[in-house]
């Protein structure tokens, strides 16, 4: 996994994709409970966010329909992420 993280990646969803140029996936095992792991995430310019059609019906109810789509999407990452640690230790 952390030498080919995005053949593993597309291993388990069983999907190629591309990576924008100049970006990398960076696997880091944080499994030793005697080191605190800091993640700084990149900043994200909110000018260029948007949202699809489909998002944009979902929060027209306000920040309910927000915390919904923020909530589904972190249990998919959740679950993708267990998918790729499984995968990585076969």
């Amino acid at each position: 996994m952390q030498t080919l993280p995005k053949e593993t990646i597309e291993s388990v969803l069983e999907s190629k994709f591309e990576l924008e140029e100049g970006h990398r996936i960076v696997v880091e095992d944080q499994t030793d409970e005697s080191i605190i792991y800091l993640n700084i995430p990149r900043k994200v310019n909110l000018d260029e966010f948007e949202l699809t059609d489909e998002q944009l019906e979902m929060v027209a109810g306000g920040i309910v329909g927000l915390t919904l789509i923020i909530a589904v999407e972190l249990v998919a990452i959740g679950y993708l992420a267990a998918a790729i640690i499984d995968e990585a230790q076969k």
